[in-house]
This record gives C-alpha cells, sequence and structure tokens, in this order.
C-alpha cells in the first residue's frame, strides 16, 4: 500500500474568503464556571491561631527527637497494624 501526501492546498486554501475570521455564534462567555467550597472546619483552621501554636510544637518534638523513641514507634506500628486488619 502506498500513501501519497497531499499538498498543502487541500488544508489552506489561498482565495481571500477563508482568511476571514468566521463570527462565532456562540457566547464567548464559559458555559460553566469552577467554584471552590471550603468548609466550615477549613476556614476555621485557617484562620486558628492555634495551628501555629500546634505546628511549633511539632516541630519542637521534631527537633527534639520525640517521634524517634521506642514508644511512639511501636504505638504508629500498632495503628498501622489495627488499619491494616479492617
Amino acid at each position: 500500500m502506498q500513501i501519497n501526501p497531499l499538498g498543502n492546498q487541500a488544508y489552506f486554501p489561498k482565495d481571500s474568503t477563508s482568511t476571514k475570521p468566521k463570527e462565532s455564534t456562540e457566547s464567548t462567555e464559559p458555559k460553566s464556571k469552577d467554584k471552590l467550597e471550603l468548609s466550615a472546619e477549613a476556614k476555621n483552621i485557617q484562620s486558628s491561631q492555634s495551628s501555629d501554636s500546634k505546628i511549633e510544637a511539632v516541630k519542637s518534638k521534631i527537633q527534639s527527637n520525640f517521634y524517634n523513641s521506642d514508644q511512639v514507634i511501636s504505638n504508629v506500628a500498632d495503628k498501622i497494624i489495627k488499619d491494616l486488619k479492617l
């Protein structure tokens, strides 16, 4: 089977009527608009001053190697096992 290429003239006619943009009958406004809704809890977290203190507490625990203790690792492992058993 042989495939012969088509010339550009088949796709881009050179007459003056084809170079004019077509007038659209459709509205240029979008048909639907995206919308974002935040829950009340998310808004509270975002505006909460206590979240900053919680972040600082976690940072402090990381620096003091609290999360590297055997007790914390054991608790996390137990919760993972419990969740996997469903």
